[in-house]
């Protein structure tokens, strides 16, 4: 899946494993995808089909031991993440790459005034002074939408709201104006109000700086909203990937569509079909993975091929990927079976 010259970040096959009593199991394998200069790609997929490792991995912040990374690699700016020293890590971080973590009230110091932490960014990457930190630090959390900012820096986390909390989340992450940010579920927990200004803010502020995104959600609705590629994931691998119009347009994956089914949309209230579409079943865990086509267990269009044998990512002409043989080129369809474009299995006999 190679992108233009411009790639600012690009993940090689990578495969992230837990190591336990009976050896090691991949929770993430096969994962490549990449960024463009000033791109905003989204991964979207159910919890714990490994997004957030994923972010880890880039991050260098996996929990090691047990998990690690075990194959693959990770280039930013052409050069590998998984080879450079922890102290070379630590000054990519916040710096060069930020990430937007998931759970805003643990990401911040709860005895640390959210200002101290603001500034401790522009003091460690960039050698302000204490004042000169403190000016910036103001300016910052005023662009961020945070009220009475001259105030505001001495609060602590508690003292602030979840909305509030995650724009000084935003601030920290924003403050060196980084090629990269990674934004892990950066809306989770907040009302829908909050979540609207929280996105709106993201993408002027990435709109503004030219930064690249990669943006992790559950909620395929508000990847589309930012992203302009999308990534769909299911138990550790990448089943789909496409633009966002190309997506939601004309999806090539059974849980893509599933996904789609599951975002509600005004003109189906308008129409009185409020009751939405779920997905069967639950995700498997890493040990519970199906021997073919992982999503097999709980898809509606299965066939004996699925169980048989994993799918590659098969590539279209249009540039999408899709890891299913239900919609598979023709050279690669399963013997004794095509596929319309619906998603309907036909047998050679013309039965279904």
């Amino acid at each position: 899946m190679d992108r233009s010259a411009e790639t600012i970040l690009e993940i090689r096959d990578l495969r992230v494993s837990i190591a336990h009593a009976g050896g090691t199991t991949d929770i993430v394998s096969e994962l490549s995808l990449s960024i463009g200069k000033g791109e905003v790609v989204g991964i979207v997929g159910e919890s714990g089909c490994g997004k957030t490792l994923t972010a880890l991995s880039i991050m260098r912040l996996l929990p090691d031991p047990p998990i690690r990374v075990t194959e693959g690699d990770i280039l930013f700016r052409g050069e590998s993440l998984l080879k450079k020293k922890p102290s070379e890590m630590t000054a990519l971080r916040g710096k060069e790459i930020s990430m937007i973590f998931q759970e805003h009230m643990s990401a911040l110091n709860p005895v640390i005034p959210v200002g101290n932490q603001v500034m401790e960014v522009f003091q460690v990457h960039l050698g302000l002074s204490a004042h000169h930190a403190r000016t910036r630090t103001v300016e910052l959390l005023g662009m961020v939408g945070i009220p009475d900012a001259g105030q505001r820096i001495a609060s602590y986390p508690h003292e602030l709201s979840g909305g509030m909390c995650q724009r000084i989340i935003i601030a920290m992450a924003i403050a060196c104006r980084p090629p990269l940010i990674i934004a892990d579920e950066p809306s989770t927990a907040l009302d829908v109000t909050i979540q609207a200004q929280v996105l709106d803010l993201l993408q002027r502020l990435q709109e503004d700086f030219g930064t690249s995104m990669l943006f992790i959600s559950h909620d395929l609705g508000i990847v589309a909203h930012v992203a302009s590629r999308i990534y769909v994931m299911y138990a550790g691998q990448i089943v789909e990937e496409g633009s966002v119009t190309d997506i939601f347009a004309s999806p090539l994956h059974p849980y893509t569509l599933a996904l789609i089914g599951s975002v509600p949309r005004l003109e189906d209230v308008a129409l009185g079909r409020t009751r939405l579409s779920g997905i069967r079943g639950k995700p498997p865990g890493p040990a519970e993975r199906a021997a073919g086509c992982r999503y097999a267990p709980r898809c509606e269009f299965v066939f004996d091929r699925c169980w048989r044998r994993p799918p590659p990512l098969f590539k279209y002409s249009d540039g999408r990927w899709s890891r299913c043989y239900l919609v598979a080129p023709p050279e690669e369809e399963a013997p004794g079976a095509t596929a319309s474009p619906a998603g309907e299995t036909r047998k050679e006999d013309g039965s279904r």
